[in-house]
């Protein structure tokens, strides 16, 4: 099977299981702020959640032909849940491009549905943006590297910082998890025997992609408010030092009471892909292996710490959704070595 037919395969599986989804039991859990962008498909669409520039409404855009408001339920859900599905399956391209990521993937999605506490899931997959904006990133990121012979074709270098720009204004953090793991991936990527110019290559363009992203969208949610003539209601800014080890306590905290049964799976998994690591056959890929998940989990602990110092994060409680992204880095770390 040709390595574009199985990514169309791939891809097809992952839109019939978000209709799967979206036509189930998923929806039980909506609640006021998750159809604000229904309302916003339906009676005004701006740029940014109403009255909030806390993140960008591609979504209800995309869903503005549909006018039933079930419909346009159906419709935005159905997307927001193909993109977090796709960014699990991404994640596992950007990291582990030259192994069986196929399979990595769609093990570590269908992994979540099983392993993952019902909320947990509905705040990655249908209420917040983190999904479609690390599914847009890692989408631009892709389309940005070499083809045969080393050479990027400019259209696919513009078509990758579109949809990186794209993610930035979903998510103005989008980049932040994405950095610390290109870092990770390029000292892993040269411990492995890649060519050292090929490998700077890559990290100088991801680095300017995700850096200009940042930038974009940091521009954005503090210039929105002016050109639109409202307030600003994000706090922007860093806790004081001396809040950081009690905000990360209360974050991490937080997010270890309501996972449920999660960890330990994760850990399970983690432990049996160890062990099959270890048996003669392919005794010679368990450090490569391991090291691939160690660069995963460095990069959602970086992020983890990052979250706890904002001061936004603080205002909404330490509510354990701000560690989405890090949750999810931990599952492909712990599922990719099971695949």
């Amino acid at each position: 099977m040709t390595g574009r037919r199985r990514a169309a395969l791939l891809l097809g599986a992952l839109a019939l299981a978000a209709l799967l989804v979206d036509l189930g039991r998923f929806h039980r859990l909506e609640h006021g702020d998750s159809i604000v962008p229904v309302l916003v498909a339906l009676q005004r669409w701006t740029p940014f959640y109403w009255d909030q520039e806390r993140y960008g409404m591609l979504v209800p855009l995309l869903s503005l032909p549909v006018r039933d408001p079930l419909g346009n339920l159906l419709v935005q859900r159905g997307l927001l849940v193909l993109a977090g599905l796709a960014s699990v399956v991404l994640l596992a391209r950007h990291v582990l491009s030259r192994r069986d990521w196929p399979l990595a993937g769609a093990l570590a999605a269908a992994s979540l549905f099983l392993a993952a506490p019902e909320a947990w899931r509905f705040e990655f997959l249908g209420d917040q943006p983190y999904g479609l904006s690390a599914a847009l990133a890692l989408a631009g990121l892709a389309l940005a590297e070499p083809g045969p012979g080393g050479v990027r074709p400019a259209r696919r270098l513009a078509a990758g910082a579109v949809l990186v720009l794209a993610a930035h204004w979903v998510n103005a953090a989008a980049g932040l998890a994405l950095v610390p793991l290109a870092l990770a991936r390029a000292a892993v990527d040269r411990r492995e025997g890649e060519p050292a110019a090929e490998v700077r290559g890559r990290l100088t363009v991801d680095l300017a992609l995700l850096g200009g992203g940042l930038a974009v969208g940091q521009a954005l949610v503090r210039l929105y408010p002016v050109l639109s003539g409202q307030r600003s209601y994000l706090a922007l800014g860093f806790l004081p030092p001396g809040r950081w080890p009690s905000a990360w306590d209360a974050l991490l905290g937080n997010a270890w009471r309501d996972a449920g049964a999660w960890p330990w799976f994760l850990a399970a998994a983690a432990a049996a892909g160890v062990a099959l690591l270890a048996l003669p056959p392919v005794r010679s890929l368990l450090r490569p292996e391991v090291e691939r998940a160690l660069l995963l989990l460095a990069a959602a602990l970086a992020y983890a710490l990052l979250a706890g110092t904002l001061e936004w994060v603080a205002d909404n409680a330490f509510h354990w959704r701000y560690l989405a992204p890090s949750a999810v880095l931990v599952h492909v770390a712990a599922v990719g070595l099971l695949a």
